[in-house]
């Protein structure tokens, strides 16, 4: 129940990913459908790879190296916070406007953006939070799960409820 993203937009032009957001929204919707018994929250975390590509085009981008932290390559989020979007406070205020506008259930958007956070890491890194809270929660009028690290769309006729 975590998922790495590297940040929030293309590192060569600096315009926000729209695929990656609506993965995000995607990915907290899915979390906060899946109970698991040895996790009450989710999270998403911006500024670690979820690959090894994505990190070298990072470097390549910003000209730095990341840290290794086991198997993670944290490079945080600060350089595309300053790079883009003119610090860390505008880079918070721009996730934030960019979850208000995601079509996912209101319940959950206000958990999130009530719940997110930066933590000082490595450059920062901002945690998402996801929790299940009992009942179901949509991406667009449909449903997420997680099915190990994958999210995954679940139709109606497919579900246990």
């Amino acid at each position: 129940m975590i998922e790495f993203k590297i940040g929030i937009s293309y590192f060569t032009s600096g315009k926000v990913n729209t695929k990656v957001i609506e993965k995000i929204g995607k990915t907290l919707v899915a979390m906060a459908n899946t109970k698991f018994s040895f996790m009450e929250e989710g999270c998403i975390v911006l500024g670690v790879a979820d690959n090894p590509g994505s990190c070298n085009q990072w470097k390549a981008a910003h000209g730095e190296m990341q840290l290794v932290y086991g198997a993670h390559q944290v490079v945080g989020v600060k350089q595309e916070a300053e790079r883009y979007f003119n610090g860390i406070d505008n880079y918070s205020r721009r996730v934030c406007d960019l979850i208000n506008q995601s079509p996912i259930t209101d319940e959950l958007r206000d958990y999130v953006l009530a719940n997110m956070h930066m933590v000082d890491f490595e450059g920062k890194v901002l945690l998402l939070p996801a929790k299940n809270q009992g009942v179901s929660r949509y991406y667009d009028n449909k449903f997420y799960s997680r099915k190990g690290s994958q999210t995954v769309h679940v139709k109606a006729k497919d579900r246990n409820v």
